[in-house]
Parts: structure tokens; sequence; C-alpha cells
């Protein structure tokens, strides 16, 4: 397959993949939060993939402007049968069926990436085949999810990434991509998986109920921002998922 990355000789040693602005729901980071944090922690290229919209990732590439880091057009969609995460795209995807959704994908030189592909998906086999990488590690995701997706990507033979899933400040830095081999294209970093030393750690089941708050706040519902606010006072602050 031909990509618009094949010429692409940016050096990727560090990739945070798989972050939420406010432009999600669900989500209260500013984009300047991740512009700063990126540059702090000398991190190459940031996947913003707010739901069903790319301008969170617009959002940070306007602040980073030409200082850094990378921050490629991208989104997270939902289909009625699971998320797909489309990444490096030149305009927004206007389809919401999961293979229509590949296909305008590659069809701007695109990457397709199946986030937690066993929480909340029922997305088919065929779909899974025609994924270009597979998230194999989201620190909201159980040990047995990510466990199986694991499997999913070893058995298709797909290159993987891990993803921080962040929706909450304190959760951009619990999991950093990291790349060994210096002049590697961006293209080539991302379709050969990611180094042993990267950085995994989970979140915790309280950050997890407090996006959901945030959620609910932010729709204006106020039964079940109660109902939210009972989860999170009830969640222990330090258990992962």
């Amino acid at each position: 397959m031909t990509t618009a990355f094949e010429e692409d000789h940016t050096v990727i040693r560090r990739l945070l993949f798989h972050v939420h602005t406010r432009r999600s729901l669900d989500s209260r980071i500013r984009p300047e939060q991740i512009v700063a944090f990126a540059r702090s922690s000398g991190i190459a290229c940031v996947i913003v993939a707010d739901h069903d919209t790319h301008l969170g990732s617009h959002d940070c590439a306007s602040i980073a402007g030409n200082g850094g880091p990378l921050f490629p057009m991208a989104a997270e969609y939902r289909s009625s049968q699971g998320e797909l995460i489309a990444a490096f795209l030149s305009a927004p995807i206007t389809t919401r069926d999961p293979l229509g959704t590949i296909e305008e994908t590659h069809a701007q030189g695109g990457l397709i990436i199946l986030p937690h592909p066993f929480r909340g998906s029922r997305l088919p086999d065929a779909v899974h085949a025609r994924c270009d990488v597979i998230e194999t590690f989201n620190a909201r995701s159980s040990d047995s999810e990510n466990a199986r997706a694991a499997a999913l990507a070893e058995e298709l033979g797909k290159p993987f990434l891990a993803g921080a899933d962040a929706h909450l400040a304190r959760e951009l830095g619990l999991v950093v991509n990291e790349y060994d081999d210096v002049g590697a294209s961006l293209w080539t970093d991302l379709l050969r998986g990611v180094a042993p030393n990267s950085r995994l750690q989970k979140t915790t089941l309280r950050a997890i109920r407090e996006s959901q708050m945030i959620k609910a706040y932010r729709r204006a519902d106020p039964i079940l921002l109660g109902k939210s606010i009972i989860r999170w006072l009830q969640a222990p602050p330090t258990r992962t998922p």
C-alpha cells in the first residue's frame, strides 16, 4: 500500500497515543496541557483521538505550530459496532460504517488503529483484519481485555500500539510508546510495534468515574450526574480497572 508517509523521515523517539481533549464530552484536558506535557517529556508525536471529531488534533497542532511536536489529524469514530481511530488524515471521515471508515482513511493515505477491541466493541473479524495497527494495551481496559487484544494482534500478525486513553491531565503520562531505531520513518515506526521499554501504566477506577461524571455534567443530565458522583465516591483511588 502506497502511503503519504513513505517520504516522511521524521524520527519518532516517543509517541503518545490515544489522548482526548475537551472536544470529547468526557474529557477536560486542554490542548495547551497536551502540548506542554509532550514538549517537557520529549514526545515527538501525539495522536489525539477525540470522539467523532478531528478538531482536538487541529487545536493542538495550531498551538504547537512549527515548534512541534507533531499532531496528525485524527479522531476516534464510533460506529454501531465499535470504535476505530483514524489518524494522519487530510479530511474528516464522513461515514460511520466501519468498513467505509477504513476505506475512506486508506484512500487518504491514513492509518486505522483498532482501540480496545474487547471493551464495548462488536466489530466483525473482517474489520479487525483490515486495521493497520491494534491497541494491545489501553490504560483504561482490564488486564483480560488487554491480553485478548494482544492475542488478536499476534493472531492477525498486526503491529501494536499502547494507548493512554487519557481523559484527565494526570493520565497523560501513563502510557508512552518508545522506538529504538534512530532514523526510521514515521510510517515504519508505527507499523513495526514499540520497544519493550515503553511506559505502560494503568489508570485508576476513580479517574474513569471522574470522566463519566464530566460527561454527565456537560450533558446537563442531573440524574446521570448524581449517579456518577456516587460511583466516583465509591471508587477506590488507587485500584486500577
